[in-house]
């Protein structure tokens, strides 16, 4: 064999070497994929979580706590009683879903949280929400543990500098499910159609309504009441 063939090749133990090279690169490549296979395989991202109902109140007075859906899911909104358009809109809505869901309504739990508990008293408020069916439960309290149930769920209420009167005030407009965990398993927007939103909810349910993540139709980051 020509010298400089051999010492391009390495035969004499230094410099370049195919097989060696050869078996850098494999065992480079066997690192990346395992790797790459880790990073697919890692645990999903956390469930999100909402707190529960303690320290809020029901349209009795009745204190709430987190026994008192147990073993229900929610189907969970936000809103206050002078919310002149997307507040009506989302109960109207919550009362097609519940009678599409026919005999399978009574395992989900109907609930609107007021983003407005100094105007939004109890009584006031259950009038409100029966209006539009009386399985809903109205949930009021005060400001402290109101703010910090909504923002638990996203949907706080803004209020801009200066403003004093409830319909000042912007939320999120969307439904959520929320499964007797209280892991929230998908938010609606209102535009989606009933039927598609019951037979989500039917096979969230049916299947045990674990998801890891939330399923979203649509997110609004806030809408005028």
């Amino acid at each position: 064999m020509d010298a400089d063939v051999k010492r391009k090749l390495g035969s004499s133990g230094s410099g370049w070497h195919p097989y060696r090279h050869w078996g850098m690169a494999v065992l480079v490549g066997v690192v990346l994929f395992l790797a790459y296979g880790k990073l697919m395989t890692r645990a999903p991202t956390p469930a999100v979580v909402g707190l529960s109902l303690n320290g809020l109140i029901d349209e009795r007075g009745v204190p709430l706590d987190a026994a008192t859906l147990r073993g229900r899911y929610q189907l969970l909104a936000f809103g206050y009683t002078q919310c002149p358009d997307a507040c009506p809109a989302t109960l109207t809505k919550v009362r097609s879903l519940m009678a599409a869901l026919g005999t399978s309504a009574n395992i989900v739990a109907p609930v609107f949280v007021t983003l407005e508990p100094e105007h939004d008293r109890p009584g006031l408020l259950g009038r409100y929400v029966h209006a539009f069916d009386p399985r809903i439960l109205a949930v009021t309290g005060d400001r402290t543990h109101i703010d910090a149930y909504a923002k638990s769920y996203g949907a706080l209420g803004i209020r801009p500098p200066g403003a004093v009167q409830a319909t000042h005030a912007s939320h999120a407009v969307r439904l959520y499910l929320v499964a007797p965990t209280r892991e929230i398993l998908a938010t609606y927007d209102l535009e989606t159609p009933t039927p598609l939103i019951a037979n989500d909810i039917l096979r969230r349910t049916a299947a045990g309504g674990s998801s890891g993540l939330a399923a979203i139709y649509s997110m609004d980051e806030g809408h005028p009441g």
